[in-house]
């Protein structure tokens, strides 16, 4: 299921699609942004994106602050 949030980047707000799955026992999240699309997953510790397609580094703390946000609103 697809969830749709919005983020402050620079003072601009962005809406954001965030797509939580399970592959191999590993949590992935599909981030939408602006047209690009993004694999966000956690590796010992530290949030990692899928080589394929990254996005901008300036983003990557408030789509983690996202997608730290989605689970907190899941698990409630």
């Amino acid at each position: 299921m697809k969830h749709k949030l919005n983020i402050d980047i620079n003072g601009a707000i962005k809406a954001i699609t965030i797509e939580p799955s399970i592959y191999q026992g590993k949590h992935l999240y599909e981030i939408g942004i602006d047209g690009k699309y993004a694999v966000f997953y956690e590796q010992d510790g530290e949030w990692k994106q899928d080589a394929d397609e990254k996005l901008d580094d300036d983003v990557l703390p408030q789509i983690v602050d996202a997608i730290d946000q989605l689970n907190r609103k899941l698990q409630a």
